[in-house]
C-alpha cells in the first residue's frame, strides 16, 4: 500500500474483504476506496447490468415525458391567460364554438332527411318499375347504393358533430377551472368582483 489506499468489497456470498487491490474476479463489483485510517474516500460503483441500463433508460424516458408534459402545461397556461381576461370571455368563446357545431348539426340533419326521402323515392320507383318480379335496373340499383352510402356518411358526420359538442363542453369546463386556479379565483372572489362591477 504505497499510496496508503485500501479497498473494501463484498463478494457474491456477502463476505466483506479488504486489500490493497480488488481481485480480478470482483472488479465489476462495487468497491470502496479507504484511506490509511480506514475512512471511505471514494466509491467505485458496480458495473451496470443490461437490466440496470434498461431501467435507467426507462426512468430517463419517464422523466423526459414528465418534463415535456410540464412544459406543455406551462405553455397552455400562458396561452389561456393571454387569450382570456375573464371567465365570461371563455364562456363567450365556448358559445361561439357550440353555435358553429349546432349549425353543422342542423345542416347535416337536413341532408339526412333529404337522403331518407331520396331513398324512399328510389325504392318506390324500383317497386313501380319491377312490380316486385323483375330484376332491378342497374341505374336504380346504383342510385340506391349511392343514396344509402351518402345517408351513412351523413349519419357518421352527425355523430361526429355530437362528439365535437361534448369535447367542446369538456375542454371549456377544464379551461374555466384552470383559469380560475391560475387567477386565484374562488367563488367568493367571483361574487365580489361581480358585485363591484354592478
Amino acid at each position: 500500500m504505497a499510496d496508503g489506499k485500501m479497498y473494501k468489497w463484498t463478494d457474491e456470498n456477502g463476505v466483506v474483504h479488504y486489500g490493497d487491490h480488488v481481485p480480478a474476479k470482483h472488479v465489476k463489483s462495487r468497491a470502496e476506496v479507504l484511506n490509511s485510517q480506514g475512512v471511505t474516500v471514494s466509491v467505485i460503483e458496480a458495473e451496470k447490468t443490461s437490466e440496470d441500463l434498461a431501467e435507467e433508460i426507462r426512468l430517463r424516458g419517464l422523466e423526459q415525458e414528465r418534463l415535456a408534459a410540464e412544459a406543455a402545461r406551462r405553455a397552455y397556461d400562458r396561452a389561456l391567460l393571454d387569450s382570456y381576461e375573464s371567465v365570461d370571455d371563455i364562456l363567450a368563446t365556448r358559445k361561439r364554438r357550440l353555435d358553429a357545431v349546432d349549425g353543422q348539426i342542423v345542416f347535416t340533419t337536413h341532408h339526412i332527411s333529404q337522403m331518407k326521402n331520396r331513398i324512399a323515392s328510389i325504392e318506390g320507383e324500383i317497386g313501380r318499375v319491377t312490380g316486385g318480379t323483375r330484376k332491378v335496373p342497374k341505374r336504380l340499383a346504383d342510385e340506391l347504393t349511392r343514396a344509402k352510402n351518402s345517408l351513412q356518411e351523413h349519419m357518421e358526420n352527425l355523430e361526429g358533430h355530437y362528439l365535437d359538442q361534448a369535447r367542446i363542453r369538456i375542454k371549456y369546463a377544464e379551461d374555466i377551472e384552470r383559469f380560475k386556479v391560475l387567477r386565484g379565483l374562488t367563488e367568493e372572489k367571483i361574487v365580489e368582483a361581480s358585485a363591484a362591477d354592478s
